[in-house]
């Protein structure tokens, strides 16, 4: 389906709603067990945890750094050696889905990278063990 199929005035009022994914900022879920500066167990509303290396990081806890507003965030921490294994697991958190008609879309995130590695170590050609 193309977007001109839609009439303008059906994508507009699409586009008027603004964000439709909800909790979009990690602020609300349930503590299952914490410690006293650490989240340990949770479950955050309309998103599923994929993998073991999510964190729900609360500055009502313990301020941090890592948070840009409001009082929660989502971090993914692994190791390098867990990040360099061909067959690793994903990690992070899935969105409920959300039907959407064609169009533009706007997508806005932040984000803090550290120790990124090259996916090029994957690869056994001679070019990449150079690098």
């Amino acid at each position: 389906m193309r977007t001109e199929s839609i009439p303008y005035k059906v994508r507009k009022a699409e586009f008027e709603k603004g964000n439709i994914e909800m909790n979009v900022s990690f602020e609300e879920g349930e503590i299952i067990s914490k410690n006293d500066s650490t989240i340990t167990d949770f479950k955050l509303k309309n998103w599923t945890l994929v993998g073991d290396n999510v964190e729900w990081l609360d500055n009502t806890l313990n301020k941090n750094q890592d948070i840009r507003s409001g009082n929660r965030t989502i971090k993914i921490k692994r190791e390098p050696i867990d990040a360099l294994e061909i067959n690793n697991t994903a990690n992070g958190v899935l969105s409920n889905f959300i039907e959407v008609i064609p169009g533009n879309y706007l997508f806005f995130f932040d984000i803090k990278l550290e120790n990124i590695l090259l996916a090029v170590k994957h690869l056994s050609s001679k070019i990449s063990q150079d690098l």
